[in-house]
């Protein structure tokens, strides 16, 4: 926009973005209208030379008109009837002057921070290098092209050799992509923060189909694709289902939905799937009936979903968890960390270790029925113990000791019916299965995982991510890229255990931390989504490399945000005025640009899906 121009006034030293810059420019309705949060400006710095201008590259955080007749709530302090006689004729101000400026008394004030960029003036093709010198207050400030504004954007984007995804554009220009660097956007982690209702689940759904189905070529132009990626979404509401539902029955796609526990599964669509009955509609009508989908998918529940959803029955999508339990020493192994949890007294341990033998070895038996109604006999499950030990009778002497043993009876009871009712092989999935699955190359895979119980999905995690991990540091494997993402992420790493389940949520938060901390070495990264940032571990926050960030109404969810990336509260305030499928995106590594915020749109999920769907037939 080569006619506006504008002047540097001040600079000031800021520690989170280095400097804060206030520029003016003339006030036009024309202009207040066209520049806008995320803008790129370019100003002389003291680089430059009498032959050579070298720019440094701002970005717009703010932008307020301001006529100084009326400056602010200190000027209406005085007498009433000048006050209202200078906001009237401060009115005529700001529409008389539609594309020229008329007045010496009103201005746009912007202020900006440093894109770190600068480019040398007077070529035809600037090249973009390293900011080194500081913007010279007093010079003349102009805003960049959008052609020149992409290239700074997605600076150092290669398609020609970096995987890449194009993930939107500038709020307030479509031309304006934004891509990212896949490999990066995976290994270093990403986190997602914004309040009910702005499109948390609606921008995951985006992210996973472009990850999994989409490519920048090097012209920019996208292409479909099957990428091999592996991605497990962690679903602690049961929502994604009915937004990824198009990834779901793509047959390119290894996509499954993962119960975690039958009891979470309505009981026709469990008998259906369990090939005890064979009445399909009476499965369909229940699992839609508890379907999750968004208000603006409603009207498609009993026509479209019900066909997409008969096709993921048809294709065995749907799937249970089923431990690999096969002798007794599998089944302690399952339930004895629970027992033994919090317990610091090396006595109490020991002798937990003695009744463990005394009542369940030898260890290495086929675990069958009879055999678990034998332990239950020995740990008085029907009040009379059936064998005693020194070790028992010690045991439930210790009230506190009693209470972890009698853990054990639901586990067994539960284990005992499992056993009696076991799933068929084309229901049923395990781990084993899963890990075998996220080593193989070629194929893309989506695990929608989730339960009823949110312990379970967080014990889950916990072990499918230490058994990944400890599989892939054993054998120094980095490929494929597994994405681990979780939903409500803070029940999964809250800063302090919640009292009616910290034992499940320590798990979570102990593998989503190693995954953080070290994942990165193993090709495995992780992605969380919440409202609530202010309850999450901050050391896991400070180790998310890209931000997409929406409305936060609580100040101390905006402060834990800004603080653990290091931004300033003005990039925060902008993210007021935001709508849905508007996000604020930084990254120290993804982006073109690196740690520089910028304002973008994301495609709705939402209108992909019911396009998807009215396609059915």
């Amino acid at each position: 926009m080569e006619k506006y121009a504008g002047r540097l006034l001040s600079a000031e030293p800021d520690e989170k973005s280095r400097y804060r810059y206030i520029i003016w420019f003339p006030y036009t309705r024309e202009l207040i209208n066209e520049i806008q949060e995320g803008d790129l400006l370019a100003v002389p710095n003291f680089q430059s030379t009498r032959g050579q201008t070298t720019y440094s590259i701002l970005k717009v955080t703010n932008i307020l008109p301001k006529h100084f007749a009326l400056r602010g709530r200190k000027d209406t302090e005085s007498y009433p009837g000048y006050v209202m006689e200078a906001a009237k004729n401060i009115a005529a101000s700001w529409t008389t002057q539609e594309k020229e400026p008329l007045e010496d008394t009103t201005i746009i004030e912007i202020e900006a921070i440093p894109s770190n960029l600068q480019f040398q003036g007077g070529s035809n093709d600037p090249q973009l290098e390293e900011e080194r010198s500081l913007p010279m207050v007093g010079e003349e400030v102009k805003i960049l092209s959008q052609e020149f504004t992409t290239r700074v954007i997605n600076n150092r984007i290669k398609p020609e050799y970096e995987d890449i995804i194009e993930i939107g554009h500038l709020i307030h220009d479509e031309n304006i992509k934004v891509f990212l660097r896949v490999e990066d956007l995976i290994r270093t982690h990403i986190g997602v923060f914004g309040f009910t209702g702005v499109g948390k689940s609606n921008l995951l759904s985006t992210l996973v189909r472009k990850l999994l189905t989409e490519k920048v070529k090097q012209d920019f132009s996208v292409e479909p694709i099957v990428r091999n990626i592996k991605i497990l979404l962690f679903d602690l509401m049961d929502e994604y289902t009915s937004i990824l539902i198009d990834l779901l029955v793509n047959d390119e796609i290894n996509a499954k939905i993962v119960f975690i526990d039958r009891q979470s599964l309505p009981g026709p669509t469990f008998g259906y799937l369990n090939k005890k009955q064979e009445n399909i509609e009476t499965a369909l009508d229940a699992f839609l009936t508890q379907m999750h989908m968004p208000k603006s998918l409603v009207s498609l529940r009993n026509t479209k979903y019900r066909e997409a959803i008969k096709k993921l029955m048809e294709k065995g999508r749907i799937k249970i968890y089923e431990e690999e339990i096969v002798t007794v020493e599998d089944m302690i192994n399952s339930i004895w960390g629970e027992i033994v949890a919090g317990l610091r007294s090396r006595t109490k341990i020991n002798l937990l270790d003695r009744f463990k033998e005394d009542v369940f070895a030898p260890f290495d038996r086929p675990l069958t029925t009879e055999l678990i109604d034998e332990f239950l006999g020995r740990l008085g499950a029907r009040g009379i113990r059936t064998r005693t030990t020194d070790s028992i009778e010690a045991v439930f002497k210790q009230e506190d000791l009693k209470g972890r043993v009698d853990l054990l009876i639901p586990h067994l009871e539960r284990m005992k019916e499992k056993l009696q009712n076991r799933l068929v092989e084309e229901v049923k999935i395990t781990v084993s299965e899963i890990l075998s699955d996220l080593g193989k190359t070629g194929e893309a895979s989506l695990y929608i995982i989730t339960s009823a119980d949110p312990n379970k999905v967080r014990e889950f995690a916990w072990f499918l991510g230490d058994k990944l991990y400890n599989q892939r540091r054993l054998s120094g494997t980095s490929a494929p890229l597994v994405l681990f993402l979780f939903d409500e992420a803070d029940e999964i790493i809250p800063q302090q255990p919640y009292m009616y389940h910290p034992e499940s949520q320590k798990l979570s938060k102990q593998i989503v931390e190693t995954i953080a901390r070290r994942g990165r070495k193993f090709g495995i990264g992780v992605g969380i989504s919440t409202q609530r940032s202010a309850y999450l571990d901050t050391n896991i926050m400070g180790q998310l490399h890209t931000y997409f960030i929406s409305k936060l109404p609580r100040e101390y969810d905006r402060n834990a945000v800004a603080d653990a990336f290091g931004l300033p509260q003005s990039e925060m305030i902008q993210t007021f005025k935001f709508r849905k499928g508007e996000w604020l995106l930084v990254s120290h590594e993804a982006t073109g640009i690196e740690s520089v915020p910028f304002p973008i749109y994301v495609e709705n999920a939402e209108a992909r899906v019911k396009e998807f769907l009215e396609g059915i037939e």
